[in-house]
């Protein structure tokens, strides 16, 4: 369940990566490098996230143009951190409810 080299277009069961994922390891949920174009049908992810962590349901970092099936998001969210429902950092267009940093 883990990667740690570059896949590429590859379809993973849990994950169901359908593109670019390079360096990341993935033990259940987490990533830590880049995901390109992926399509995730837990987080439901169809554009770019780049050296996020996300155990589960937490985001760390940038997440440019994803759908969140649970968390409903259409637009960008930078570096927050999201464990299950909640968000503390920075959503914009999202759908979903936010608490927005000060």
């Amino acid at each position: 369940m883990g990667h740690w080299a570059i896949d590429v277009g590859h379809s993973d069961p849990f994950m169901r990566h359908l593109a670019i994922d390079v360096g990341h390891p993935d033990p259940f949920m987490g990533h830590w490098a880049i995901d390109v174009g992926h399509s995730d049908t837990f987080m439901g992810h169809w554009a770019i996230d780049v050296g996020h962590s996300d155990p589960f349901m937490g985001h760390w970092a940038i997440d440019v143009g994803h759908s969140d099936p649970f968390m409903g998001h259409w637009a960008i969210a930078v570096a927050h951190s999201d464990p299950f429902m909640g968000h503390w950092g920075i959503d914009v267009g999202s759908f979903a409810k936010t608490w927005k940093a000060s």
